[in-house]
């Protein structure tokens, strides 16, 4: 899943914490972003060849981890009225940035869960014992998605692709950050010095639905 890391910098600050990270309530601040964009197309993944098509692999994506929280909510596994109630705000969220990708990518949109993401996390879900187990594994895949979001802001050419991983990337850090609070991680895992792109899903081996 994890890429070689990129040449060059391609980083995003998660340590300036403006207010408390809760469960309850996300007030988290993520930045301030230092990413110099013209020093970030160094080809750390594969590059898409469209702005289109690189949206649509982000939608996919974000169907794939919107159903691993659905799949999650019937699973019963998530025992916590807080933490069931969190992840279904999560839920949400990745509803809206999936529509909002989809819209992006026009024609080219597919509106379909990513294949190969969506049977690798019900795999991993279904052998998922407890809510910490659970947890663990919503923790990597946000944090996975963040470096996604962050790897797109580094290869869209248009400015309102860019916004719109700009807009998402902050998002998703903030439930990374979130659930690694409610697993009482270590301070250095839930608020790394850089974001990187290195734990980016690859559009080459997470491919569209045909």
């Amino acid at each position: 899943m994890s890429a070689p890391p990129a040449a060059g910098p391609r980083h995003l600050s998660r340590r300036r914490v403006l207010q408390g990270a809760g469960l309850g309530a996300l007030t988290i601040t993520i930045g301030p972003a230092t990413l110099p964009l013209a020093s970030l197309a160094a080809p750390a993944l594969a590059q898409a060849t469209e702005d289109s098509e690189l949206a649509a692999f982000a939608e996919s994506i974000e169907l794939a981890v919107m159903e691993a929280y659905r799949i999650v909510a019937f699973s019963g596994r998530l025992t916590t009225p807080e933490v069931a109630q969190t992840a279904s705000f999560f839920e949400s969220h990745h509803q809206e940035h999936a529509r909002a990708f989809a819209a992006e990518a026009g024609d080219v949109a597919t509106g379909r869960v990513n294949p190969t993401l969506s049977d690798m996390l019900r795999s991993e879900l279904e052998q998922a014992e407890d809510e910490n187990e659970v947890l663990n594994l919503l923790f990597d895949l946000e944090n996975a998605a963040a470096a996604t979001h962050l790897y797109a802001l580094a290869t869209f050419d248009a400015t309102p692709a860019r916004e719109l991983a700009a807009s998402v990337l902050p998002v998703e850090g903030q439930h990374a950050v979130a659930l690694g609070v409610a697993l009482e991680r270590e301070v250095d895992d839930v608020f790394p010095v850089f974001q990187t792109d290195d734990r980016a899903y690859d559009p080459d081996r997470y491919p569209l639905a045909e």
